[in-house]
């Protein structure tokens, strides 16, 4: 009966369950907003006011950086944290690195 228990799903449903429980518990206590429509349709500036003409930012420039950063990066964790070396994981490590290099160099020719 114990063995049920340390199953991941129903130890991540008890732990939600439990979280729900708290959350329900230790809301009571938490703020109550006020009723102001106007202010919370507004985005949060820091105080600051947007003019209604200014453009928001563009990231469509970063974005494919940002992006092979992403895969380079998880490319390089995967194959780092390989156990051990023979022949079977150095050729499925290779396979992995040839795809996101492939990953890679279709995002850069974009």
């Amino acid at each position: 009966m114990k063995a049920i228990f340390l199953s991941p799903p129903v130890a991540f449903l008890a732990i939600l369950a439990i979280l729900a429980l708290v959350s329900l518990a230790v809301s009571r206590f938490g703020y109550k907003r006020t009723r102001e429509a106007g202010s919370l349709r507004e985005p949060y500036t820091g105080g600051e006011r947007i003019a209604r003409n200014q453009f928001p930012p563009e990231y469509t420039q970063f974005f494919p950086f940002a992006f092979a950063f992403i895969i380079l990066h998880v490319a390089v964790l995967t194959v780092a944290t390989v156990p051990s070396l023979d022949a079977g994981t150095a050729a499925t490590a290779g396979l992995y690195v040839a795809g996101a290099l492939l990953g890679f160099i279709v995002l850069m020719r974009r």
